[in-house]
């Protein structure tokens, strides 16, 4: 539904109609109800005459306005597209059926969403006002909203169903409200079977559905959705219109208010809504906006202070501060809310306030990928169920690490071997009351280790302020004295790498301390500073040793070792375990020291010889490796590619490489094994680990009989490849832990044995023809830099050669090769396409019609 429902959005936006978005989503409204409605042609003159057209108008004189205002702007050809766009659409999507008014509206507003998030940055421009509303509206995909509307509605019965009222605070176009209508017209069939149908949609929408949201435009249309979905049990001249409010014009807190600003809906406004006998139950049932206090305006963070101090001027946290003030006596809450808020910081007494004063019943963790409209790392979310009676224990059920269709299916049919429970008094004997609720329910003994903060001190960087201007690619600023290598991280790599940046740092940071938007941190521990890693944590933890006059700043910040060996600390924090651990106390995409500080360690492997020993070899195997890749400044030396690449020379770095991250990925395997030994880890918390990061390759059944299609292999193998042959750092096997080995992921994808997969590699090189022609191509490219006496990338000479000189060169390598392109053709590829790209769009030979020019960069 969600694609044809988009393009007829984008087709109706492009006819032009110089309206804005509200009365352009009205229409939309209005033109869907008519045709759910079934009211004849809408393309006819005589659609006005309509008796049912009529009572929409009279019940919606607003959108109704708006829909003739657009009908008159448009012509007869292009409404005749469109409302036809829009009855297929109606007619095929039955299980969507109710919720195409509000969806047409989310597609609708997201040229606006994206303008007003692209605002941000520009002369301190903060998001406020219309753009507040475009920004943090995200609608409840519908597997979501059934799990929570369903929770609630077991809860009622013959006795209670006549005393409860639903409640949608932040209720968008209305997608949990049509959910409720259609299970209260179910339940009320059941339970009062005597009651007529349009008693039971009077009742419901007089006694048991209650709307509001601050954006009074969409719940305009909340309204028309839900009045259209009832109109299927009753004739709509029986139907009144439902209670659900809009906020005041310049409202800047909406519900978030002591006391709400609504419109009056029969003389009745949303307070008077609120208010129900002692003995009613309401269940209030939502979404909340979402947005931190970065990017809002001053105001609303200085009004989010003072009402919820501890609510860290989050807007979702506020919002559930205040549903849970108003609940009372057998009241519920149900949220979709961030997950971050059972894990930073900076909500640690706003956690102290809920677990001392609420009671969690049921808390489903979904984390990132939930909303299929919704991409990354950062809309990490969860179900939670608040009530103020204390319960037992809370229900928890974990599906961070499926895809979006696996959670649709994990929350369908519940298993209850994903269920556990634990006891919320027990977050509160933890030092920031965190909700690790997946340590909770095993890793019992994880509680009586010691930190990894008492035997290294994570730091976070510097921040210059301004990276366009303070951090270049170090071969852009070779020559001068002022750059310092840094550590500024960027991808995922273990042991070494990503060490392609120079900062502008002069002595002692003082260029960038007189740049006013820098903040310097930690530059005194520079000298002192042993290890650094990338601070982007989607695939885990990647430690890297801090290069001998090397720097380091906020994205790639570094660790000072105080007890232990270095190396033995490397491999710790670079194994399965330490990033399984990080997971389950990090909610964040980005890796704050603070958290890997609280890693709990046994203090023998910080020590230990055999982990050092390990290190050691990885890290010499991984800096071997970059030997051989540009534009790694460990790539110092062209002098090995002279010669013409011959078949077997191509295959020889082939197989090298592998031979290489084979090695590597042994030690790897050796380090998880001594590790989880160390830790004595029972079966049940070895399955939780596997389930988060998976397990070591050469844990595959190692076959004699297992084949792979060469082809196969070879396509994969390529695709994996970087223009330098480098292979990037990916997550494996749908986990969501990361790999810098190719041969691990390969191993993964065709689930097969790593010594099996090197041998098949080994076996049958001269088959891999999309591999070796990458390998080539890169050989070319350092025949190239040979060839301009480029002889390190750190010390590049400022020189030019005539393109017919240049080609004379590679004519022997070329006539060796048997190479099918004409040489100047190659030439000019590696050097206006090939190098550009390698040396990431910031190239230092150019070219132009006569002449190629080294160490001039673009």
């Amino acid at each position: 539904m969600n694609k044809d429902l988009k393009n007829i959005v984008k087709k109706f936006l492009s006819f032009d109609i110089n309206e804005d978005i509200d009365k352009s989503s009205q229409f939309f409204a209005v033109s869907v109800a008519l045709i759910k409605l079934d009211i004849g042609n809408l393309n006819s003159s005589s659609l006005t005459e309509h008796s049912d057209y009529r009572i929409v108008k009279n019940k919606f004189p607003e959108l109704v306005s708006s829909f003739e205002q657009i009908y008159n702007k448009i012509s007869y050809e292009k409404r005749g597209v469109i409302f036809k766009d829009m009855k297929l659409i109606v007619e095929k999507s039955d299980s969507f059926s109710d919720d195409i008014i509000s969806w047409s509206y989310q597609f609708m507003k997201k040229t606006l969403e994206k303008e007003a998030f692209g605002k941000l940055g520009r002369d301190k421009v903060k998001i406020e006002g219309k753009d507040l509303l475009y920004t943090t509206q995200f609608f409840t995909d519908k597997y979501m909203a059934e799990y929570l509307v369903n929770i609630f509605c077991i809860k009622l019965n013959k006795e209670n169903i006549a005393k409860t009222t639903f409640y949608d605070m932040a209720c968008g176009g209305g997608n949990f409200l049509n959910l409720l209508a259609n299970k209260c017209f179910d339940l009320l069939s059941k339970y009062k079977p005597e009651w007529d149908c349009d008693k039971k949609v009077g009742f419901i929408l007089s006694d048991m559905l209650v709307g509001y949201d601050l954006d009074s435009n969409i719940s305009k249309i909340a309204s028309i959705s839900v009045f259209v979905n009832l109109a299927k049990y009753c004739s709509i001249s029986k139907i009144h219109r439902p209670y659900i409010f809009g906020g005041r014009f310049d409202d800047l807190l909406g519900y978030i208010a002591e006391e709400v600003q609504s419109e009056t809906l029969n003389n009745t406004s949303i307070e008077d809504c609120l208010n129900k006998p002692h003995d009613h139950q309401r269940f209030f049932i939502t979404n909340p906006p979402f947005m931190g206090k970065r990017d809002m305006s001053l105001e609303l963070k200085e009004k989010l202070n003072q009402i919820f101090p501890d609510c860290n001027a989050d807007l979702c946290a506020s919002f559930i501060s205040r549903s849970l003030e108003r609940l009372k006596n057998n009241d519920s809450l149900a949220v979709v809310m961030q997950s971050n808020w059972m894990h930073l910081k900076s909500f640690k007494k706003y956690r102290k306030r809920i677990l001392e004063n609420y009671h969690i019943s049921d808390c489903v963790d979904l984390g990132t990928k939930a909303f299929k409209e919704i991409n990354g790392e950062k809309t990490s979310v969860s179900l939670c169920f608040f009530e103020l009676n204390k319960g037992e224990k809370t229900r928890f059920q974990n599906y961070k690490y499926l895809s979006y269709k696996e959670k649709e299916e994990a929350l369908s049919k519940i298993d209850p071997n994903n269920v556990y429970y634990a006891y919320q008094e027990d977050f509160l004997t933890n030092e920031d009351f965190e909700i690790t609720h997946e340590l909770n329910d095993s890793f019992k003994t994880l509680d009586k280790l010691p930190a990894y903060g008492n035997f290294g001190t994570p730091m976070q960087g510097t921040s210059t302020g301004d990276n366009k201007n303070f951090v270049k690619y170090f071969w852009e600023v070779n020559d001068n004295e002022k750059w310092r290598y840094v550590s500024k991280g960027g991808g995922f790599s273990k042991w070494s790498g990503l060490n392609y940046f120079k900062v502008l740092w002069g002595k002692n940071a003082e260029e960038i301390k007189n740049n006013p938007g820098s903040a310097i941190r930690n530059i005194d521990k520079i000298n002192v500073t042993d290890l650094v890693y990338s601070d982007t944590g989607t695939l885990g933890l990647n430690i890297r040793v801090l290069e001998h006059n090397q720097v380091f700043i906020a994205s790639g910040p570094g660790i000072e070792v105080k007890y232990g060996d270095k190396y033995a600390h490397l491999a710790f924090l670079n194994s399965r375990l330490a990033s399984f651990l990080l997971k389950m106390k990090n909610p964040k995409f980005t890796v704050s020291a603070g958290y890997i500080s609280k890693i709990p360690v046994k203090e023998k492997l910080l020590h230990s010889e055999t982990l050092s020993s390990y290190g050691k070899q990885a890290l010499l195997l991984k800096r071997e490796y970059l030997k051989n890749k540009l534009p790694n400044p460990e790539f110092d030396e062209t002098s090995n590619y002279e010669n013409a690449p011959s078949d077997e020379i191509i295959e020889r770095l082939i197989i090298s490489d592998f031979k290489n991250d084979f090695s590597r990925l042994k030690l790897a395997d050796r380090i998880d094994q001594e590790i989880i030994e160390s830790f004595k880890l029972n079966k049940k918390e070895l399955k939780k680990i596997t389930s988060v990061v998976g397990s070591s390759p050469f844990k595959i059944k190692f076959s004699q009989d297992s084949s792979i299609n060469l082809d196969d292999l070879d396509t994969k193998i390529s695709k994996l490849l970087d223009i330098n042959c480098l292979f990037k750092g990916k997550s494996i096997n749908g986990y969501t832990y990361g790999t810098d080995s190719i041969v691990e992921h390969l191993s993964y994808e065709f689930h097969i044995h790593p010594t099996k997969l090197l041998k098949v590699v080994s076996d049958n090189l001269s088959k891999l023809h999309q591999t070796k022609r990458i390998f080539l191509m890169d050989y070319y490219h350092k025949f190239l830099l040979t060839t301009l006496n480029v002889n390190r990338i750190s010390d590049i000479p400022k020189t030019e050669i005539s393109i017919d000189k240049l080609i004379e060169v590679f004519e022997t390598a070329v006539a060796n090769d048997n190479y099918s392109e004409d040489t100047r053709k190659l030439v000019e590829k590696l050097i206006l396409k090939h190098h550009f790209k390698s040396f990431k769009k910031r190239p230092f030979i150019t070219l132009d019609s006569t002449h190629v020019k080294v160490g001039h960069h673009q």
